[in-house]
């Protein structure tokens, strides 16, 4: 067997022929990396200290149970074992 893994790994001018070739999915990708990231923040850091700070919300632990974060888990699964037993 003389197929060696040399053999097989594109070279530099060929990666970048086909990143050149493909340029609009690598733009896509990127995009879609940056929305993720950009929303992820916003949903964890800035909308708690927003509705703490601007809209003056009561804390997590003041919150009644069905608004709290910590129970949101609890209700969607009740919600889906609902739905299973309709079903």
């Amino acid at each position: 067997m003389s197929s060696s893994l040399a053999s097989t790994k594109p070279s530099a001018s060929e990666i970048l022929r086909s990143l050149t070739a493909n340029w609009w999915i690598v733009v896509i990708g990127t995009m879609m990396v940056t929305m993720t990231t950009v929303s992820f923040y916003m949903i964890t850091a800035y909308t708690p200290t927003f509705g703490d700070s601007v809209l003056h919300l009561a804390s997590e632990e003041q919150r009644p149970a069905p608004y709290r974060q910590d129970t949101l888990p609890l209700q969607a699964a009740r919600k889906d074992w609902k739905l299973l037993r309709k079903g």
